[in-house]
């Protein structure tokens, strides 16, 4: 195209795409500052198409911006009330901000447009144990295992639910084979961790929490169980840098700071 000439519509969809894409990439690389910026650019060419809305969502809740995050989730299901994706990802916002039934309207959504959508389905079982029904997340996460049997994220929260029902042995199975599927899966290694700590195995347990930690070494919920680990085998000194990390990467972590006054009390004491 020369200096000067208009473009046409074809160049005007391939520059919208090559925006989108370009995010993706970005994003994909943790730069999700940079991501946005292509799908601002993406949407100013064209703000009736969903997609940049959608990723741009995801963005902004990798940024932890949650109100500007489900806009953007709703702008996309505006534009079409029927986009699975878009569903899904305000269920995921939902869920981070600890709405687990509003997440579970979301995710129904999206598994009734598109009963083959296996994160959707991984992701309601994930919800529904986090409000204490184990057995109808074990059937969710069976559901998207049968559709994807090397979703990771279905095994993970299978034997999350596993373990709350207190099946730990096949709730390590599940957590060992989403960790053969991709060992850099912190998730598994937490949740291994935290199934030898109902067996009292606090040392192994902590082996795989420093796993968890060697991937992503601002995994909150890490640093506390390490934390917590070390507490129960009486090293307060320890423990209590271990809560003090989980507070410096989230200061409203209140099992971290209860946890932490107890610690103090406990050496006030020697």
């Amino acid at each position: 195209m020369g200096r000067g000439e208009k473009m046409g519509i074809s160049d005007i969809i391939v520059s919208y795409h090559i925006l989108v894409n370009e995010g993706a990439d970005l994003a994909e690389r943790g730069k999700y500052k940079d991501a946005i910026e292509c799908y601002d650019k993406a949407i100013k060419i064209n703000p009736k198409i969903g997609d940049a809305w959608v990723n741009k969502a995801e963005a902004l809740r990798n940024l932890g911006k949650y109100k500007e995050a489900i806009k953007c989730s709703n702008k996309a299901l505006k534009i079409d009330p029927r986009d699975a994706e878009a569903w899904y990802g305000k269920g995921v916002i939902l869920k981070d901000l600890n709405k687990s039934k509003e997440a579970i309207e979301c995710y129904d959504k999206s598994i009734k447009i598109n009963p083959r959508f296996e994160k959707a389905w991984g992701n309601k079982g994930a919800a529904l144990g986090e409000l204490g029904k184990n057995e109808e997340a074990l059937e969710c996460c069976n559901k998207a295992l049968e559709i994807n049997p090397r979703y990771q994220n279905a095994w993970n929260n299978k034997g999350a639910a596993l373990c709350s029902l207190g099946k730990n042995k096949e709730a390590i199975e599940c957590y060992d084979k989403a960790i053969k599927i991709d060992p850099r899966f912190e998730n598994a290694w937490l949740g291994k961790g935290n199934v030898l700590v109902n067996f009292g195995r606090y040392e192994d347990a902590i082996k795989y929490y420093n796993e968890a930690l060697l991937i992503n070494p601002r995994y909150e919920n890490a640093w506390y169980n390490k934390g917590a680990a070390l507490y129960t085998l009486g090293k307060y000194n320890e423990a209590m840098e271990y809560f003090d990390k989980t507070l410096e990467i989230n200061p409203r972590n209140k099992f971290a700071i209860e946890s932490k006054e107890i610690v103090l009390s406990l050496l006030r004491r020697k």
